[in-house]
């Protein structure tokens, strides 16, 4: 599941992204504020939410520290974004997550350096950056254990 976020942010208006942002107190670990987020910005109640396990740390260009929680949803979740926040909620089909032919690698640059980041093909969304790199080892941790 993947946020639009809203146009009308500060910062990454308009981009795709996971729900989530900053803790709120030292001791809230990340998979409170992954939860927290969730139901903030999609309405996602914590009941419907089974929590799997972690991805590795990922570092964004922009400074950010991520750490990805992966869940599985119950399928009769109904998701209400919160329109200050998120402009839609969509999934990407794990087929294609898995898939690393949907994956591109592009440069760019940001504060006068070049960086190389991923981008995920969707029909209706550009899916780059950090949302697309952890997607990417998210469908390569599942590629890797249904293949060998």
């Amino acid at each position: 599941m993947l946020t639009l976020r809203s146009r009308a942010l500060a910062h990454h208006a308009g981009q795709v992204s996971f729900p989530g942002g900053g803790r709120d107190g030292p001791d809230e670990s990340p998979l409170d504020t992954a939860l927290r987020e969730a139901q903030e910005e999609a309405g996602m109640e914590r009941r419907h939410v089974r929590p799997l396990g972690y991805l590795g740390r990922y570092d964004t260009i922009t400074g950010y520290r991520m750490t990805a929680v992966v869940a599985s949803l119950a399928p009769e979740i109904i998701l209400t974004p919160d329109h200050q926040e998120v402009d839609s909620v969509f999934t990407v089909p794990l087929a294609h997550v898995t898939d690393p032919d949907r994956y591109r690698r592009e440069r760019v640059r940001y504060s006068g350096r070049c960086f190389e980041i991923i981008t995920l093909e969707h029909p209706s969304h550009h899916i780059w950056g950090a949302t697309a790199a952890l997607l990417h080892d998210f469908g390569s941790r599942l590629s890797f254990r249904s293949s060998g």
